[in-house]
């Protein structure tokens, strides 16, 4: 163990000189139980691959979009690849449809204000119990959760107020 923490210090001076480089006076020590290493060395031999948290289009999504995105199957599996919940399997592939729950009109610098938008498509959404409402307005078009009795053609009416009902 000396001569293979000799060996990296003679390899550390090949490096540029640099703070963040230096390498730790004292190297860690491994168990003296052969066991451990073997079991250590199966944990990367999981059944089923981790899942995909940094995939861009799922993780960060910045920008609202009406068109449906992939989703990953999850298998029942978390994110290191484990089981945590039994009995679930592939079933039929399903996308996300981001729904707008603020109701909102991003308008930078105008006051708040009513506006109308006209109901195009009300459909069942396979992510979630409710149907959604494709509705649109002014320039763009937005997924909404839908009433029980919304159909195509219905117009809307949004306001950040609520006024008085009696």
């Amino acid at each position: 163990l000396a001569g293979l923490a000799g060996l990296c210090r003679a390899l550390g001076a090949l490096l540029p000189p640099s703070g963040a480089a230096r390498l730790p006076a004292r190297l860690p020590t491994l168990s003296p139980n052969p066991s451990s290493w073997l079991a250590a060395a199966r944990r990367g031999l999981a059944g089923s691959a981790p899942l995909g948290t940094t995939d861009p289009a799922w993780k960060c999504r910045v920008k609202y979009t009406v068109r449906p995105v992939g989703m990953k199957k999850t298998g029942g599996r978390d994110h290191t690849g484990r089981i945590r919940v039994r009995g679930i399997g592939g079933g039929h592939k399903r996308r996300y449809r981001m729904i707008d729950f603020q109701r909102l009109r991003y308008e930078e610098g105008a006051p708040p204000e009513p506006f109308t938008e006209k109901v195009i498509n009300v459909r069942y959404d396979p992510c979630r119990s409710a149907d959604i409402a494709l509705v649109a307005g002014g320039n763009r078009k937005r997924w909404i959760i839908a009433t029980e009795n919304m159909q195509p053609g219905d117009i809307i009416k949004n306001s950040s107020h609520i006024g008085r009902m009696a």
